[in-house]
Formats: C-alpha cells, sequence, structure tokens
C-alpha cells in the first residue's frame, strides 16, 4: 500500500482550502428599492441594477450576488426572514432608493389622504425598509375597493402601526357602521301630520259609507218586505173576479142526451 501511494503522489493535488460548496442558484430581478428576496430576507445590489435580471447564489451562510458575466456583485452573510441589509450610501440610502419611496408615496395617495399619511409616517419611521410595505399596499388595490384601504390606513394611524400585515389585518376586522341621524324634514318630503290626516279622512269617509249604505239597504228591504206581504195578504182577503164567479155562479153539469 506504501508503494502504491509513492507512485500516485506525484499525481496528486492539495486539498481545497473548504468544503465541496453546496449552494442553492437562482435568477432574481432586482427591484426598484434595488433589493432582492432570498428566502423572505432582503438583499441590496448596486443602484445600477436596478429593474435587470441577475444570479443569485446562497447557502447556510453566505449569499452572493452576481451579474449575467457571473461576476461577483455583492457579498452578504444570511439574514434571519424579514430583515434588510443597507450598505448603499450614508444610512444604506441612495439617490434611486429615495426617489422611489417617493414616487410610491405619492401613487398610493391615489387611494385615499390616509394611505399617503399612513406612507409618508411608515417612511419616516423605517426608511427604505417600508417602501416594499408601499408596493404592498398598493397591489392590495387588486382584491379591495379604494374606500376599504383608506380605512385600514385610518385605523392604522389611529394604533400607529406602520406594517402592512396590520393593515391586512385591520382590513380582515368587520367594519364599523356609521351612525347618520334622519332628517326631520326636508321640502321634498311631506310632513307626517299630512298623511295622519289623510288616513283619518279616508277611515272616516269609509265608515260614514258603510253606515249610509246599511242603512239605505235595510229600509230598502224593509220597505220591499212590508209592500210584499201587504199584497200577499190582500190577495187572500179578496179573491180575483174569476175565483169569485166561479164561486157564486158555478157553472151547470153538462145534459145528457135523451
Amino acid at each position: 500500500m506504501a508503494a502504491c501511494f509513492e507512485q500516485e503522489r506525484p499525481h496528486l493535488k492539495a486539498l481545497p482550502l473548504s468544503l465541496f460548496p453546496a449552494y442553492q442558484e437562482a435568477r432574481r430581478t432586482v427591484n426598484r428599492d434595488s433589493f432582492v428576496d432570498v428566502k423572505l430576507a432582503y438583499y441590496e445590489a448596486p443602484p445600477e441594477y436596478i429593474g435587470r435580471t441577475i444570479w443569485v447564489r446562497w447557502d447556510s451562510r453566505y449569499v452572493r450576488l452576481f451579474n449575467d458575466r457571473l461576476e461577483q456583485i455583492q457579498f452578504y452573510t444570511r439574514m434571519e426572514p424579514g430583515k434588510f441589509s443597507r450598505i448603499l450610501g450614508s444610512g444604506g440610502l441612495s439617490a434611486p432608493v429615495v426617489a422611489s419611496c417617493r414616487y410610491w408615496i405619492e401613487r398610493v395617495g391615489m387611494l385615499g389622504d390616509h394611505c399617503q399619511q399612513w406612507a409618508q409616517a411608515a417612511y419616516d419611521v423605517r426608511g427604505p425598509e417600508a417602501l416594499r410595505s408601499m408596493m404592498g399596499l398598493w397591489n392590495l388595490s387588486k382584491k379591495h375597493s379604494s374606500y376599504a384601504i383608506d380605512t385600514a390606513c385610518r385605523k392604522a394611524m389611529a394604533v400607529g402601526t406602520k406594517r402592512l400585515k396590520d393593515i391586512e389585518r385591520l382590513m380582515g376586522q368587520p367594519a364599523q357602521q356609521d351612525n347618520f341621524e334622519f332628517t326631520q324634514k326636508h321640502p321634498l318630503i311631506r310632513d307626517l301630520k299630512i298623511y295622519a290626516d289623510f288616513i283619518g279622512a279616508h277611515q272616516t269617509n269609509h265608515q260614514t259609507n258603510h253606515q249610509t249604505n246599511h242603512q239605505t239597504n235595510h229600509q230598502t228591504n224593509h220597505q220591499t218586505n212590508h209592500q210584499t206581504n201587504h199584497q200577499t195578504n190582500h190577495q187572500q182577503d179578496h179573491p180575483t173576479y174569476d175565483q169569485h164567479t166561479q164561486t157564486i155562479c158555478p157553472q151547470p153539469a153538462a145534459l145528457g142526451t135523451a
């Protein structure tokens, strides 16, 4: 065995400095805020790559960004989901990011004044990290009305929350119904007393007509029955001429033949 190893030694190369690399690789489009998404964490690319597609490689420890020529343009350590890397400019800001934030603040203002106020407050508190929340707020308009989104932003401003998930949670709550006072008087609506008088007059006329008809029918029936009974009794007491003649002078019997 030792002899064989000595024969192979001249042909062996040095061991690599690290273990054999095992990583995942995928294409990512750099968003307007110059971030790319890797496992729900956000890593910033140089601003000249905004809107372009780059290669991203990551393992359990590092994240590397490459251009189309597979030249490394950024290198990061892995971050927890929801975290942002901020390396561009002073405090992590760059001119394209600031311009994008201003653009989206004005755009969500089309959904309502409370939406714009919420976006501005989120940017003031969270900085460029709020840009994705603004974009997500605008995407909510594909499923919900502007009124519902603006109402949720108004509630979020009242409780002081600046995250998109809180807006979505508030939209899932039942809307509070506004209480309106009924108008007591209006030129186009008649007073209720007019309707009450009309109904009262109608009921009075109906009762009067009913009583009048009842009395009239009663008198008519009484007179008709009285006349009918009178005529019947009169005929029974005074027979007609034919009946009187037959009773007083009966017809002679037929004479027989001799």
